[in-house]
Formats: C-alpha cells, structure tokens, sequence
C-alpha cells in the first residue's frame, strides 16, 4: 500500500511498539520477571523529568509487554522504585532482587536515559525481565547530538520524545537570525524549554554572517551584537557550533581571497586562491576570538564548537599551526572520513564527506585529533553514526550495520586516544530509528560493551522473527561488503 506523504512520522514517533512480548518466554533463575504483583514507584515530590520517566516507562510496559502496573510513591516490596542520587557518577544504576527494583541516577535526565536502557534490554528479551544483582552504566561521551529525524529544525515533542528514546542527549538547531532557522521562522526559547523537559540540551548551528574583520575599531561592538545577542535572548542553550563555510570575513592573509566565496572572482574569473572560510587564515585565529568573547561575556558555560571541515586538504603544518593559536574555550570539530581516498578497480577516487562506504577514519580526522589532543583542545567527533549517509541522498538509513558498528568501536579508540568526548552523529538529514542508531547508543557506555555479534542476531529476531532472523542477518553483512564497491559522491 502506498504510503501517503509525512506517514513516516508515525512510524518515527512509535517509540513504544506493539507485540515486543513473547509469551512463551519465562524468567531464568538469574532473572526477575515483572507481573501485575509489581508496582512502580517514586517520591511525591519527584521532579518532573523523574515523573515522564516513569509514566514513559508504564506506558511501554503496557503497550510492548501487555502489562498493566500502577504508580505509587511509598517504596515498598515488589515495587519498581525511580530516584534521583545525586552522589552517583554521571549515569544510572540499577539494582534488582526478587522483592524490589531500584533505579537511581545521577541526575534527572539520566533517571529517563535508564529507564529507556531497560526498555532496550527486554524489548530483545521479548520479555519485561531483568537480571538479578546489579547493573551500571555511565556514558562515554559527554554529549550526542543530532539533527530532527522528522523535518530539518522540526521538533515537536512526539520528536523529542523518539530522540531521546534513540540514546542521544542534545539537539540541533541552525540558526539564521533570532528567532529564524534556514528553514523560517521559530520559537528557540520554546523549543529549548521543550527540549529541557526530555532531558535534552539545545546547540545552535551557525549560519549566521558576521563578515568583518577582528582588527576593525567596531569588531566588539559589531560580534557582540550577533552572538552575545543570541545568548542574551537564548540564555538556556548549551552552545554555539561554528563552520568555515558560513562563517567568512574579510581576511588580509594574501593566501586567500580576501573575499567572500561568491565574490572571489578578478575580472570576471575565479580567483584560484580559496576564500577565508576554506582556508587556515593567519588571522581566523583573531576572529574567532571575537566570537568566544562575545558568547562567553554573556554566557561563561557555553560551548563554543568550530569545526576545520573546510580546510582538511591542506598540510598538516599548516592546520597545526593554526590550531596552536586557536582560542582556549573553543571545542575543535572533526569530520571522521572526508578528504581521504579510494582505490576501486584501479581507479583511485576521493572519498566525499558523510559516506559510510570507508571504515578507517582519514588521515584528515586522525592527524587532526592528535595534534588537537597533544595541544590539550576538546574534541567533537563530526561522526555521521545515525545511519542516514549522503551516499543514497536521504533515503531514512544504510543497512550496513557492520560498517557503521567499525566505525562506532574506532570512535571508542579515538575517545580513549584522543579524548574525542563529544559527537555531532548527523548533519542535515537527521536521524532514523534503524539498527546503525541503536549500534550507536549500544557502543557508548563507559566500561561496557555488549557480545556485538549476539546483539546483531537479537535485533534480527525481535525485528522480524526467530524463522528470518539468519536471512536478514547475511544480508546486512551483504550491503555491508557491498558498501567496498561504492564510489562515493556528494553531486
């Protein structure tokens, strides 16, 4: 049946699916299974992120595992208790005996993080069970952010809800002026506050122009009007990520144009030097400078990201030296697989940005990080781990899960190597409930990893059935090694 335009969003939205249970499967002797003899419970006065969790949590118990349990607030035997301790590292823990259930987090945004983490495990279990003793987990990454699944900078709260559902705990939003995405206009401080109320924080994407020069006598008057401004209207976002390619000024380096991209013509002909924004300007160091200042007058704990995507080509020496005066406070970004090559059939091609026909990260994203890291910068991974490539346009996602798992356990190597803490996971296209985003929520916990392969064989039978599950199985692996033979491109 043909799917009317838009319909996709019901299916993205559906966080709690029907049917998950197996009714044939009971409780181990290491494992407690939950029945209606079970209540769930937390204090009266629980904060409000503690009070969704649970409500999120009886809902899926009721519509994926046909259990129906009540909510109480006085703790006692066979209840399920959810609470805040704030005494515990960033993460959850869970304990589970034969007579209570008890679900403590570091804060409230994890009390819902754990509470999703146990809707994961029984969904592959088919059952609403847990094993006895006591399970921790503590993310890897100080952040995952990700652009809307349902529309660019549309984020209802049926979309925040499926996001953190997806396992990321930051959201997206270009912003081209206040109060207006390149998509038109929007309420921020709506969708912050919104936002706040799932546990997610809130990034700015930079498309604003802010086309002068750091040395002009009204650099500070000029930056603080546009970026200080945006933390002053939008004083609860987390932060501000910065990109070459929309962020160009009037650089007097004589390697560069000295031009915006579109003006950097003479006579009528292309200029062959690259414009201000894809080059490693002697003076960008200067002008990003302004902008820290403006953002970090206004609002000291911001974060301020920029990303060197448009500047990989040149020499290491080159981007080296510009990151040794790169102003503290500013978090460099990474792109994990761009101006790397391949050689297919003898014919050696460039690999494009936001493919995942390459496993390895280039040498753009290692020689990067390393010297980023031997300078004590922080690092953002620009790591494309949503499943939605570029290389098939935006078609929901690539069902390459052996790739994208590659590609999830070097960005574990690079945070233990690097310190790379933080990833952008998509850019533009957003992100789809698919086996590559749930990969990517399965590989970044601290201090834990799951049997991978088991894992793979446990979606394949939840999803669609013990009797296919060995089918589907071989053909992700097949459109996995397929993905060797792709000639990646962006046009």
């Amino acid at each position: 049946m043909k799917e009317a335009n838009y319909d996709f969003r019901c299916r993205h939205w559906e966080v709690h699916r029907p049917g998950r249970r197996i009714e044939r499967r009971q409780a181990s002797f290491f494992e407690v299974m939950l029945d209606p003899s079970w209540t769930l419970g937390c204090p009266e006065a629980a904060d409000a992120l503690t009070r969704r969790a649970i409500m999120d949590f009886q809902d899926y118990l009721l519509v994926s595992m046909k259990l129906s349990l009540r909510i109480v607030h006085q703790k006692g035997e066979r209840v399920f208790w959810f609470d805040v301790n704030s005494a515990l590292p960033r993460g959850f823990q869970i304990e589970v005996s034969a007579t209570g259930i008890l679900l403590e987090a570091s804060e409230p945004a994890m009390v819902f993080r754990g509470s999703v983490h146990l809707e994961d495990c029984m969904n592959l279990e088919g059952a609403p069970v847990l094993t006895l003793g006591t399970m921790e987990r503590k993310p890897l990454y100080d952040y995952r952010n990700v652009h809307s699944g349902c529309g660019i900078d549309e984020y209802p709260d049926a979309e925040l809800n499926a996001i953190v559902h997806a396992g990321y705990d930051m959201i997206v939003l270009f912003v081209k002026d206040f109060e207006r995405t390149a998509a038109g206009y929007c309420n921020f401080n709506d969708v912050i506050q919104r936002a706040k109320t799932f546990g997610l924080d809130v990034l700015f994407y930079n498309y604003m122009k802010s086309y002068k020069h750091p040395d002009d006598a009204e650099a500070e008057a000029f930056f603080d009007a546009i970026y200080g401004e945006l933390f002053r209207r939008y004083p609860d976002a987390a932060g501000i990520s910065l990109c070459g390619e929309s962020l160009e000024f009037p650089s007097k380096d004589p390697a560069t144009t000295g031009k915006t991209f579109r003006e950097s013509f003479q006579d009528g002909i292309p200029d062959t030097r690259p414009s201000p924004g894809w080059y490693p300007c002697s003076d960008y160091p200067e002008y990003l400078s302004c902008i820290e200042r403006a953002v970090h007058r206004v609002k000291p704990d911001a974060k301020v990201i920029f990303s060197t995507y448009n500047w990989g080509y040149t020499p290491l020496e080159l981007r080296r030296k510009f990151l040794e005066r790169l102003p503290k406070g500013i978090t460099l970004s990474v792109c994990y697989e761009i101006f790397t090559a391949k050689t297919l059939e003898n014919l050696r091609t460039p690999v494009m940005d936001y493919t995942c026909s390459v496993l390895e990260p280039g040498y753009y994203f290692s020689s990067e990080c390393e010297a980023a890291h031997q300078l004590g910068i922080p690092l953002q991974g620009n790591v494309n781990t949503a499943g939605i490539a570029w290389d098939f346009g935006c078609v929901p996602y690539v069902p390459a899960p052996h790739r994208w798992l590659v590609r999830d356990l070097r960005l574990r190597e690079a945070c233990q190597r690097w310190g790379v803490k933080s990833h952008y996971a998509t850019h533009h296209y957003g992100w789809w409930d698919s086996v590559a985003a749930e990969l990517g929520r399965w590989s970044s916990w601290q201090d834990f990893e799951p049997d991978y392969d088991q894992l793979l064989q446990k979606i394949a039978v939840r999803d669609y059935g013990k009797k296919t599950a060995r089918s589907v199985l071989s053909a992700w692996q097949s459109w996995s090694n397929a993905m060797d033979h792709y000639t990646a491109s962006n046009e």
